[in-house]
């Protein structure tokens, strides 16, 4: 049977550093051992396939503008369908580390709150938090999760632009409705890491900090040490969690691919 590549995800809120920190991952762990490393998105679909090859190969303004025309369920599919792409990108390379940029955790946050806001200012039933949970089923679930726990007052401060998406596209998108808009979502982040027993990694004392405390934390040494193995496939996982007791990731519909 094929090995499947390890998977390591990094994720935390709008600002973070994400993005910093999984770049950082791929480079050190890559050159530490002869592991060959690569990063997921779900920007990949924009940066690594040639122009004019997809769909939805868009600048980030014009993806922006355009989840905002759209409801946010819709958003929730549109996450799973460049997600579920690059995934199949990277497990196309043949790499035995992926390290998981955001995931899919961060947008789900910030549209529960997005939905809460659509379907109440309407007077209407919206899809529940589990329903939008559900969406996401069918992605890969990490083997070890690092959430950056930032509060947004901190990252309100590193962010130059503030997106609709990352507002709640509110009519005005500055400084007040990012903060206003991330306290909300960060309270579903931080609810959601609890459930699934995240790695919670304090960011304040900056990024070379965080990127240390990451690369030397006994969790991430062990899983690279034990190295790469066989997964068991779907039958056995759900046979072996109906004999030993079924995971909140199964409770809501999520199960591991």
């Amino acid at each position: 049977m094929k090995k499947q590549p390890v998977m390591i995800c990094v994720t935390g809120m709008d600002g973070s550093g994400k993005s910093t920190l999984a770049e950082r991952l791929v480079r050190e762990i890559g050159t530490r051992s002869a592991l060959k490393v690569e990063e997921v998105s779900l920007w990949d679909v924009i940066r690594k396939l040639p122009q004019g090859t997809h769909v939805l190969q868009a600048s980030g303004k014009e993806i922006d503008f355009y989840s905002e025309l759209i409801c946010p369920e819709a958003r929730m599919y549109f996450a799973l369908h460049m997600l579920s792409q690059a995934f199949a990108m990277a497990r196309e390379s043949n790499a035995d580390v992926l390290i998981f940029n955001a995931h899919w955790y961060k947008y789900f946050a910030s549209v529960v709150v997005q939905a809460s806001d659509h379907y109440g200012n309407r007077g209407i039933q919206g899809p529940s938090e589990d329903q939008l949970l559900s969406v996401m089923g069918l992605l890969p679930e990490p083997d070890l999760t690092f959430f950056l726990d930032a509060e947004p007052s901190e990252t309100q401060s590193r962010k130059e632009r503030y997106s609709g998406f990352e507002t709640g596209f509110a009519p005005r998108r500055d400084a007040d409705t990012f903060l206003k808009f991330q306290t909300r979502a960060y309270e579903v982040m931080c609810r959601h890491a609890r459930g699934e027993g995240w790695i919670r990694i304090d960011t304040q004392k900056g990024a070379e900090a965080v990127a240390e405390k990451v690369l030397n934390h006994p969790a991430l040494r062990r899983l690279l040490r034990k190295g790469l193995r066989p997964r068991e496939n779907a039958v056995q996982r759900v046979l072996g969690a109906q004999t030993s007791g079924v995971r909140t990731a199964f409770r809501r519909g999520r199960a591991r691919i």
